[in-house]
């Protein structure tokens, strides 16, 4: 089945007697410049914030009482040079309440992790080895080197896809995004079928109209995917962007 892009629409009190008197550092001493302060060191160059459209670097800490082998962040997303998301990193598109990312709420949907600790996530790397570098972190705390596109970049498709019979579904799961979404949607969970205009469709993508119809919501999709045995869909996908020099 046929599928075509189309153009957009338009984070001491003294000394003892008999004792020579002790020299006490004077408050204004300074120690010497070749020793550095392990807690300055270990916060150079960690943003409380992230900066749209430059990478910054940010650290999460895993909460105090939390025993788990791992940090875990708690997103999902897309990325690798055997994906459709071409380009260095990986970019968000879904943030669980229950997830690390979640609580400290500064990375939202579209973020762009570039950077684990001090891994850099090349575009070379296919999606598995992304998913080690991200999920495979030993707590309590990671640094996240982030680019955040601003405005956010898509690109736009549209694929027909067609059923045998009404009552019969369409061989793809779809989810509503998490918290701090900056775009209300639906995004594809995941297809199970590689063939009929499906093999267009990866997961992340996300639905922006079907048959002409604007889509926001679960129940939108699920409304007129089932009285349909043909659709026209519209949808967006992620682009990974690389930061102006």
């Amino acid at each position: 089945m046929e599928g075509k892009q189309i153009d957009p629409t338009p984070l001491a009190s003294g000394s003892k007697v008999g004792t020579p008197p002790i020299e006490r550092p004077s408050r204004e001493s300074k120690p010497s410049p070749d020793v550095e302060s392990p807690k300055k060191e270990e916060k150079e160059g960690i943003s409380e914030v992230i900066v749209p459209n430059q990478e910054t670097t940010i650290e999460i800490v895993q909460p105090p009482g939390v025993n788990t082998g791992r940090l875990i962040l708690g997103i999902e997303y897309a990325g690798g040079s055997d994906t459709a998301f071409q380009g260095p990193g990986v970019v968000v598109y879904k943030i669980e309440k229950s997830g690390l990312a979640a609580s400290d709420g500064r990375i939202r949907l579209g973020d762009q992790i570039r950077k684990v600790n001090d891994t850099v996530i090349t575009e070379d790397l296919p999606l598995n080895r992304r998913r080690y570098i991200i999920e495979t972190l030993a707590p309590p705390k990671a640094r996240f080197t982030i680019f955040r596109p601003d405005p956010i970049p898509f690109d736009f498709y549209e694929v027909r896809l067609t059923k045998e019979t009404k009552s019969e579904r369409f061989k793809m799961t779809y989810e509503c995004h998490g918290v701090h979404e900056r775009n209300r949607g639906v995004y594809v969970k995941k297809t199970y079928q590689d063939d009929g205009g499906f093999e267009l469709i990866h997961p992340g993508d996300i639905f922006v109209t079907i048959n002409n119809k604007i889509v926001i919501s679960v129940p939108d999709i699920a409304k007129i995917l089932s009285s349909h045995i043909s659709v026209l869909i519209k949808f967006k996908r992620f682009k990974l962007t690389r930061p102006e020099v």
